[in-house]
């Protein structure tokens, strides 16, 4: 385990170092402005039936050009001890600033975790 965690470790840092670029110089640093928040929560539906579960992410993602919230819904089935499945629907408003407009995106997810 012990080795595990320090292969992990060696990735992420290795992935923290930004390398030059092709020609060998730095590369050049734009003034961006982003904040992201987030909340995720999961829980049993019923404790009579474990294998139930619901799942709500909410993400508010704030930059220069506009806000994007991400609210996502859930189900999940807890299929074994280390696998839970899961699937539900995402809604993605996207509000820009310059036109004052919202585009909406929605479609289903899914993941294994």
């Amino acid at each position: 385990m012990k080795r595990h965690s320090l292969a992990i470790l060696g990735i992420i840092l290795s992935l923290a170092v930004s390398p030059p670029t092709a020609d060998g110089q730095s590369a050049a640093l734009d003034k961006d402005f982003e904040i992201w928040n987030a909340f995720f929560g999961s829980a049993n539906l019923n404790e009579t039936l474990p294998k139930s579960l619901a799942w709500l992410d909410v993400h508010s993602r704030r930059s220069d050009a506009g806000t994007v919230l991400i609210v996502r819904p859930g189900f999940g089935l807890q299929v074994a001890p280390w696998l839970s499945v899961w699937g539900g629907y995402a809604w993605v408003p996207v509000f820009d600033d310059a036109t004052g407009t919202r585009a909406d995106e929605h479609r289903i997810w899914q993941q294994a975790i």
